[in-house]
């Protein structure tokens, strides 16, 4: 089963994307920000984290900052999902795939098994 940790400030759109994610047969765990985010990953291993750019507490840079920098956690890949502009800064995340807002849930549920599937090998 692969297991997703959802990143992303807005509960509705968390809350819908983890039922949809869950109906394809996903464990989602859910995280309300990049600082909830890491609390939940020191309990719970992932194969995946979908990461919200601007979020309060701790944004999905600063997130990125603090997983990349622990080897536990690095080679966790991410999508990012945003609507931030290319200028905002946001390529300074360096996510595996990045989704903009509003994007399709196929194309998501795509770039989730094409992302997972390369890091497996194929």
């Amino acid at each position: 089963m692969i297991r997703v940790l959802l990143v992303d400030d807005d509960e509705d759109l968390r809350q819908s994307l983890a039922e949809l994610l869950m109906d394809e047969g996903l464990q989602v765990t859910q995280a309300v920000d990049g600082r909830d985010a890491l609390a939940r990953l020191a309990d719970i291993p992932v194969d995946l984290i979908l990461l919200d750019y601007m979020m309060p507490e701790m944004d999905g840079l600063a997130f990125r900052q603090v997983q990349r920098a622990n080897s536990r956690l690095a080679d966790i890949p991410v999508i990012l999902l945003t609507a931030a502009t290319a200028s905002s800064g946001r390529d300074a995340i360096v996510p595996d795939r990045l989704l903009e807002k509003p994007f399709r849930f196929s194309v998501l549920l795509a770039s989730i098994r094409e992302l997972l599937a390369e890091r497996q090998g194929g």
